[in-house]
């Protein structure tokens, strides 16, 4: 089963209480997790590789002009709905960080002078430990080619039964990407009327995809109840919720510090192992 963790925003703790979740279940079977926040890649940071394989780039097909036999006709620059092409005196120039690689260009060229280069948008890590198997993509500096990047990262993520994915915060087209891709999502939500207003976006594009998913609740013990009452307003399951420490914010070592403050009467991480094995049976 796949199952995305995800934010409206950033900062609500997604990314510590997913590599959490993946080390707690790990203790029974191998896992994957995927960090697909390839724009602030942080997974790596904090995970223990007993080996880490060389980064894999990822790449793009980007038209490449030859003005030397182009008519100029400008049927490729029409056709181009993201302005990657212009059409001048010396003949058409390609702006590779606007092209979406769709390949319609050389399509619609009446004389074939158009063909097509890689053009690199960042590159993909895959890293091993006892139980699992974590791939991190990062994108490349002045790329905006994070969807893409995405769905190569998914593509050569390891194929285990249980995959848990760190995808990127909001709910644009990043968060699209891992969306087709799983079965459920975890929402992360910070208990404050800002944190409440982007879940709202979030929770949105969960029911709009008719995805299962639930509700965790980060620093719960702080801000107000606005969170709770939504979900509660709205029929939507509080998988856990788990309190705002110190110690753990400052240590930067979240997995050990945040796990030694779970006791096994009330472990979140539990709760939401649960939660995820009634999932597997309704998928």
């Amino acid at each position: 089963m796949k199952i995305a963790f995800a934010s409206g925003k950033g900062g609500t703790g997604k990314s510590t209480i997913a590599r959490t979740f993946a080390n707690y279940i790990a203790k029974d079977k191998h896992v994957s997790l995927i960090d697909a926040d390839v724009e602030e890649p942080n997974q790596l940071l904090f995970f223990k590789a007993s080996t880490t394989e060389a980064s894999k780039p990822v790449s793009l097909p980007i038209p490449v002009i030859d003005n030397d036999i182009c008519s100029k006709c400008g049927a490729c620059v029409k056709f181009c709905n993201y302005n990657a092409l212009s059409l001048n005196k010396k003949g058409v120039t390609v702006f590779p960080e606007l092209c979406h690689a769709c390949g319609g260009c050389s399509m619609v060229c009446p004389i074939n002078c158009i063909s097509e280069t890689p053009h690199e948008i960042g590159e993909t890590t895959l890293a091993h430990n006892k139980n699992i198997s974590l791939i991190q993509g990062k994108l490349a500096i002045g790329s905006s080619h994070a969807t893409p990047l995405i769905e190569e990262l998914l593509k050569r993520a390891p194929q285990n039964k249980t995959t848990i994915i760190d995808s990127p915060p909001g709910s644009a087209c990043s968060l699209m990407a891992v969306a087709n891709a799983v079965d459920a999502i975890v929402l992360v939500a910070e208990p404050t009327p800002f944190g409440l207003a982007n879940l709202e976006t979030v929770v949105d594009v969960c029911e709009e995809l008719e995805l299962l998913f639930g509700v965790v609740i980060n620093r719960c013990n702080m801000g107000n109840t606005c969170v709770l009452d939504f979900c509660q307003k709205h029929d939507i399951e509080i998988l856990a919720e788990i309190p705002w420490y110190y110690d753990v914010a400052s240590s930067c070592q979240p997995i050990s510090q945040l796990e030694s403050h779970f006791n096994t009467q009330n472990n979140p991480m539990q709760k939401l192992a649960e939660a995820v094995s009634k999932w597997e049976a309704e998928c």
